[in-house]
């Protein structure tokens, strides 16, 4: 696929599904050129960005979202007890009443624009990262490294240095720092989005909703002065159910052959140590010792909030050092059928 063709897909689902196969595509190119035995960032990024689009196409949150709200028997207790304090309106014939249904509704329609931020941030980091690696097939030779080098300069001049490296312990060290390098750079362009998701005004839709909905019938001093602390309550409550939601929805990556929970510390692959042969050395390079916090132990690693981004990098440098050379990353994120529909511009049917 020709990347400005990709970035330029104006169905988000779509452009996901378009972006994740490049990214295999440009992957196995690359591999081709000498890299076969480690997994550069891009076989990395086709699982976050093919785990990403179960959000853009609304199959994760919104799910996720309604099980917090049923299974949450403090803001039903709460939002009784807002509709409690407005009883006298209802003896009034007004009807102020809140209800689940509203809750719900609020919380969908945040969830589209948290759909929108992620599918905006699968963008940018495609329309940055994607062209320098189509370059990396054409042009592999070594790079002279120059103080006014970027991030994603230095990436590419270390990947261009492994290609040209026989040592085959060398060359994994340079891929696992080049890997280090440019999701870090990724991880900060991303990082207004990811908070953004997790802090999303989901309280001014409720309150919004109230003053337009349930409201509306009476003076909006009156009736929010008759329940003022307990909609305080029930604000804060539902910010908390929605963090949780989408913490749960965000904290999950799913690869060909492993579903991972990015609360808990990165396991070891079945039978084999953490940390795989030229990898398991005590010096993985400056890059990743800038963001490991585990001081080369791999544990523990689980990140408790994801929108810090100290937390999320401990993390995913341990989880790229611990499976670079895991065959399962360059497998094909889909069938022969799912490339063929994606690449007549259509978003094949069943799961994804």
């Amino acid at each position: 696929m020709q990347i400005d063709d990709v970035a330029g897909t104006t169905d988000p689902a779509l452009r996901n599904l378009r972006i994740t196969q490049t990214y295999h595509d440009l992957g196995c190119r690359v591999a081709a050129r000498g890299l076969q035995a480690d997994a550069t960032w891009l076989f990395f990024a086709v699982w976050a960005s093919k785990t990403a689009g179960g959000i853009i196409r609304g199959e994760e949150l919104p799910a996720c979202l309604r099980d917090h709200l049923d299974a949450n028997e403090k803001l039903a207790e709460t939002r009784e007890r807002v509709n409690r304090r407005w009883r006298f309106f209802r003896w009034l014939g007004v009807p102020g009443c809140l209800e689940h249904s509203h809750l719900l509704r609020v919380g969908l329609d945040v969830a589209d624009e948290v759909s929108a931020q992620i599918a905006a941030g699968n963008l940018s980091v495609f329309e940055e990262l994607a062209p320098r690696f189509a370059q990396l097939t054409v042009e592999p030779q070594a790079g002279v490294p120059t103080e006014s080098f970027s991030p994603v300069d230095a990436a590419m001049d270390a990947y261009r240095q492994a290609l040209s490296e026989p040592d085959a312990e060398k060359r994994a060290i340079l891929v696992l720092g080049a890997n280090t390098t440019a999701v870090a750079h990724e991880q900060q362009r991303l990082q207004d989005k990811i908070e953004a998701a997790l802090d999303a005004p989901i309280v001014d839709g409720l309150k919004s909703l109230i003053d337009t909905e349930v409201s509306r019938w009476v003076p909006g001093k009156a009736f929010h002065a008759a329940a003022g602390k307990a909609v305080a309550e029930l604000c804060t409550e539902l910010e908390l159910v929605w963090r949780r939601a989408v913490t749960v929805t965000m904290m999950r990556l799913v690869t060909a052959d492993e579903h991972l929970d990015l609360h808990d510390t990165v396991p070891a692959l079945p039978g084999q140590p953490l940390f795989p042969g030229p990898l398991a050395g005590g010096d993985a390079g400056a890059a990743v010792a800038a963001w490991d916090l585990t001081a080369g132990e791999g544990h523990p690693c689980g990140a408790s909030d994801w929108s810090a981004m100290r937390e999320r990098m401990n993390y995913i440098v341990n989880f790229f050092r611990s499976r670079q050379r895991h065959p399962g990353l360059s497998s094909s994120p889909f069938s022969a059928d799912q490339v063929a529909a994606i690449e007549a511009g259509q978003i094949p049917p069943g799961p994804l």
